[in-house]
């Protein structure tokens, strides 16, 4: 069985960007599992921590990845059937790309065996502090959201970490949590 990890960048040593315009802050923060092709015309993103170093999985201000230009290269065989990457540039011409990710998977996370906080205003999980999955024989996609929690979260498996190491790419933090 395959271990799960956290997407998460080291933001404590490396760069961190976000988002010029808050439309296209919207578009990002709400994908739900749906391509959206000709409708993304790109976006403009601007480093917000000076004097960090380059990453390849630079600290982003919303859910879903983001990749340097050699991460995704390195790492698209592996995740273009589970992903689609958007195209971004930063304010110094650096081409990146924010994973819209397309595997979520509803009945994985349980609820009954997890620690969490539940908004009664958005009726959605808002943070978890124990993680336990059920159905995970159900996983096909080394980098998948869970439906419960697809809001705050995006999780790895074992392939997508050994991939990373393998290819010497730096700056991911990713967190084991079962």
């Amino acid at each position: 069985m395959s271990r799960f990890y956290l997407y998460h960048s080291d933001n404590q040593n490396y760069e961190s960007y976000l988002i010029e315009d808050e439309s296209d802050y919207d578009t990002l923060s709400f994908l739900e599992g749906e391509r959206l092709g000709n409708r993304w015309n790109g976006a403009i993103i601007e480093l917000t921590e000076k004097g960090g170093l380059p990453s390849d999985f630079p600290s982003f201000m919303c859910v879903n990845p983001l990749l340097s230009e050699r991460a995704w290269k390195t790492l698209s065989p592996l995740l273009s059937p589970f992903v689609e990457a958007l195209p971004v540039v930063s304010q110094s011409h650096q081409h990146f790309y924010v994973l819209n990710v397309l595997s979520i998977y509803d009945d994985i996370f349980d609820t009954d065996n997890s620690r969490f906080s539940f908004n009664k205003y958005s009726k959605s999980i808002s943070s978890v502090y124990e993680y336990a999955f059920k159905n995970t024989s159900s996983i096909k996609s080394p980098i998948f959201k869970a439906k419960e929690t697809m809001w705050i979260h995006t999780y790895l498996t074992d392939d997508f970490i050994k991939m990373v190491k393998e290819a010497g790419l730096i700056g991911l933090n990713a967190i084991p949590i079962a």
